[in-house]
């Protein structure tokens, strides 16, 4: 189950929360819980999608020459492999092309790399980087702004 809400007591051993909208916990008292809280983080907007797309069509058009096109595409997978969300994972090395041919299915964005030879035996790393979908508003923001310093360096 997911909230929105704020702290509002706090002591060394108890939190009380008032949550912004209501919900039925179906849990009793005296249930042990796994309990996560974290700082509430803004979707991103369609606009400040809309806007990346923008941005990395401006600039593939502006990289692209005669005889060397750059697409959209490329210069967004730049972006996200900069400034964009990923995580090293350990993978079997007989499962390494799977892995990496599975990750991709999940779009654009859902690339990843090998990094090099894991400390765990018969293991590889690898480099897995998300695509902007599952981005909060301050991730997406990262990215858009790198590309903006890049259009002012481009003349875009």
């Amino acid at each position: 189950m997911n909230f929105t809400g704020k702290i509002v007591e706090r002591t060394p051993k108890r939190i009380t929360l008032e949550l912004n909208e209501r919900k039925d916990i179906p849990f009793a008292p005296e249930d042990l819980l796994d309990i996560e809280i974290s700082k509430h983080r803004e979707q991103k907007s369609p606009e400040a999608n809309s806007y990346l797309w923008v941005l990395c069509e401006k600039v593939a058009k502006a990289l692209s020459t005669k005889g060397s096109v750059v697409t959209k595409e490329e210069v967004y997978k730049k972006y996200i492999r900069e400034v964009g969300q990923f995580e090293i994972v350990p993978i079997k090395n007989t499962d390494v092309d799977k892995f990496i041919d599975r990750w991709s299915r999940l779009g654009l964005g859902w690339f990843s790399e090998i990094v090099g030879k894991s400390k765990l035996p018969g293991y590889t790393n690898i480099m897995r980087y998300y695509g902007s979908s599952c981005y909060d508003s301050k991730e997406l923001s990262r990215v858009i702004d790198d590309i903006v310093t890049d259009c002012h360096e481009i003349g875009v």
